[in-house]
């Protein structure tokens, strides 16, 4: 009687521990959600190699929820564009980030004509230039923020007609390629349709907007596997 009491004490203590361990072997990624699907499973299956398996939970989100879950502690890992200090609350000593990445903002249109090489809404560039539809990101977005502040050295952003706005880059790209307006898209986004003439380009390639992707973690609350996770970001990151 005392040995099954004594398997039966075993059993109870592993299915108690069985969440914990799940617990430790998982992690969190806060991440855009044009990143989660275009950079994120490359950089994991990279991380991946040679570690024990875990558990890897992503969470699609705008930058500002991105920036609070991972001050809080709510996730392990944000993953977003940036292309300057991002935000004044993880761009500090407490928390680290590295250059995962690098993509360019690209403005395009569909074209004027099928096999044309001319935009059907052109980035204006003066203030005599017609009124152009614009395809815009929501201001939550990383991406909006980015464009934002380059816009008013890019073109006359007066001549720029809100028509539609998402916080989905996926969302605008089928807009312009419908031809309801202009926008500025990733260039990882638009590269095929660009080569295929559905977009063309609607400003010089010497206008693109530069930005770096970027994954920050929490100095402090850093959990061990989160920190083993991380040395294998800082040998992705030096290749």
């Amino acid at each position: 009687a005392a040995i099954d009491v004594l398997d039966i004490l075993r059993e109870t203590r592993l299915s108690l521990q069985k969440p914990e361990l799940t617990r430790s072997r998982k992690i969190s990624i806060a991440s855009g959600k044009t990143l989660a699907h275009s950079v994120l499973p490359g950089l994991m299956a990279s991380v991946q190699q040679g570690m024990p398996p875990f558990q890897l939970k992503v969470i699609t989100t705008t930058l500002n929820y991105g920036v609070d879950m991972l001050a809080e502690g709510e996730v392990d890992f944000l993953l977003c564009h940036a292309h300057e200090p991002l935000y004044a609350q993880i761009d500090n000593p407490n928390y680290r980030c590295r250059r995962v990445g690098a993509d360019k903002l690209v403005a395009v249109s569909a074209p004027l004509a099928a096999g044309s090489k001319h935009p059907r809404h052109a980035v204006p560039k003066l203030a005599s230039d017609p009124a152009v539809p614009f395809l815009a990101y929501a201001d939550s977005m990383s991406l909006g923020r980015i464009l934002r502040d380059r816009l008013r050295g890019l073109c006359v952003t007066a001549q720029l007609q809100t028509m539609y706005e998402s916080d989905l880059a996926d969302a605008l790209h089928a807009m312009a390629r419908q031809g309801f307006g202009l926008a500025w898209l990733p260039h990882t986004l638009v590269e095929a349709d660009l080569r295929a003439g559905s977009l063309v380009r609607a400003d010089s390639a010497r206008n693109d907007i530069h930005m770096e992707i970027r994954l920050y973690q929490s100095v402090d609350n850093a959990k061990p596997l989160a920190r083993q996770v991380w040395g294998r970001i800082e040998a992705y990151a030096a290749r």
